[in-house]
């Protein structure tokens, strides 16, 4: 079985999943396991098909048996086990060394996620705001960060709050302040959002402005000069 690609063999069951066969989901997912050698992403495939499908034991099983193949390879499988700690970890790792932008968004998002698992709502915040400051990717909804980074801001005390949000200054992270304050249901951090995005919005001006008196002003210089030379 050493001719197929886990990632294309995962999909083809998944693609069944989406269509409601279970036998040939099933079927490839049996295909999956038989690849050689047994890697630890084959085995994070399996183990969560296993538990989404009600075997809990045997897919618990499989996801462990990946960690100790490769303790690095994905946060996910340690999601799956509710070990947030060692899943930090990994997502670390992965918006360190990876260079697949979407993989790096995705760990950031999931990274905020454990953070929030462990009670630590401040750091949760503040990585769901480095989130938000990434290009927007197609096929990646920020929407959902933006609601999650929400829910969670209602849980911490409102100064703390508002200090993280007073700090941010990420150029794409700013202009979605206005999405922010359309989920707060938090008066004053509402109106921080917004505050903050009006103040943003007249420094771009006046920094458009800025290049453009620069851009005339070399112009008029150059007409000075050209003048110097006319008889």
């Amino acid at each position: 079985m050493r001719g197929y690609n886990s990632g294309i063999i995962s999909n083809i069951a998944l693609f069944y999943s989406h269509r409601g066969n279970k036998e040939k989901e099933l079927e490839y997912y049996q295909k999956l396991i038989q690849l050689t050698p047994l890697t630890g992403k084959i085995c994070h495939y399996y183990g969560d098909y296993l538990i989404k499908g009600g075997n809990q034991e045997e897919g618990t099983r499989y996801m462990k048996k990946g960690i100790e193949i490769d303790p690095d390879y994905y946060g996910g499988r340690y999601d799956a086990l509710e070990d947030f700690f060692n899943a930090k970890k990994c997502y670390k790792k992965g918006i360190k060394l990876k260079n697949y932008q979407m993989y790096k968004l995705y760990s950031s998002s999931k990274l905020a996620f454990c953070y929030y698992q462990l009670n630590n709502y401040p750091k949760s915040i503040q990585q769901y705001f480095t989130t938000c400051d990434f290009k927007s990717i197609q096929g990646y909804s920020i929407e959902d960060d933006i609601f999650l980074s929400c829910q969670i801001m209602k849980l911490m005390p409102q100064q703390q709050a508002i200090q993280i949000i007073e700090k941010q200054d990420g150029l794409q992270l700013i202009p979605r302040f206005s999405q922010f304050a359309e989920e707060s249901k938090v008066q004053s951090l509402k109106q921080l959002f917004l505050q903050k995005l009006e103040i943003h919005r007249h420094v771009l001006f006046l920094t458009i402005y800025k290049k453009l008196i620069v851009k005339h002003l070399m112009f008029q210089s150059k007409i000075i000069h050209w003048d110097m030379f006319i008889d």
